[in-house]
């Protein structure tokens, strides 16, 4: 039951007292609940399920995508200039057809947490190969759809990603209000999801997929140990621990000192 962590996290509330604590990471099959609802052939239900899918699998902030329904940070929110497709390994040229990318690069600027004094980090998410069940919750695939039922819209370089039709940038309240509607369809507490959720729940993932700190770090852009903020451990990682504790018998270099 992909649910019986966060049950168990929600009885233990009253205990934790970190107010940035407050929310807690949201589960990929949460993600792929709310995309199944969605269609694929309404432009703003594909950005939408392109938003919440980019900012999981890049531990993306609020502020690093979407709007707060008045401004939009021009400085740090994604445009659609800082996304390149590329076919193994090689940037696809914008005007060309992008149907046959099998990787997006990210571009981001402007952290507070870059230490190379570029204030850029390039990153990259490869595609889920064809026929695999998670394929149709895969960005890529998702962003080639957005071009092909926008075309053009990968060469208007300074428009912001998260853009719908009426010409808005997707709020993170709109987000939140979904996520946390799914929370209610699943039985939660409405109040555990927000958008910081999604940076949360990719981090969570990461770690309980076994990735370590500093692919975690590169991936949020964090440049201390604050990701561990971020992290809560799954149930499938403690799996087997008790086991493994009792059954390792531990060779010690020395028992005793000599007189």
């Amino acid at each position: 039951n992909p649910c019986a962590t966060i049950k168990i996290v929600e009885m233990f509330k009253s205990f934790d007292t970190d107010p940035k604590r407050s929310k807690q990471p949201i589960t990929a099959n949460a993600l792929k609940a709310i995309c199944d609802d969605l269609s694929d052939d309404d432009p703003d239900d594909v950005t939408f399920k392109a938003v919440v899918m980019m900012m999981f699998t890049f531990l993306m902030r609020s502020r690093e995508c979407l709007g707060d329904g008045v401004n939009t940070d021009v400085d740090q929110c994604l445009k659609f200039g800082d996304i390149m497709l590329a076919r193994n390994g090689v940037g696809i040229p914008r005007g060309q057809s992008v149907l046959e990318a099998d990787e997006v690069y990210m571009r981001f600027k402007v952290h507070k947490t870059d230490q190379s004094g570029s204030k850029k980090v390039l990153l990259l998410l490869p595609q889920i190969e064809k026929g695999d069940p998670d394929e149709k919750y895969c960005l890529v695939r998702l962003i080639k759809i957005m071009a092909k039922l926008r075309p053009g819209v990968m060469t208007e370089k300074d428009r912001f990603f998260a853009t719908l039709s009426n010409g808005k940038v997707l709020s993170k309240r709109t987000v939140a209000e979904v996520l946390k509607n799914q929370a209610e369809k699943m039985g939660l507490d409405r109040s555990i999801w927000s958008v910081i959720s999604l940076r949360e729940g990719g981090a969570s993932a990461m770690y309980d997929a076994g990735f370590s700190a500093e692919d975690i770090k590169m991936r949020g852009r964090w440049k201390s140990d604050c990701w561990k903020r971020y992290v809560w451990e799954g149930r499938g990682r403690a799996k087997g621990l008790n086991k493994k504790l009792l059954g390792k018998s531990v060779s010690l270099l020395a028992t005793q000192m000599q007189a």
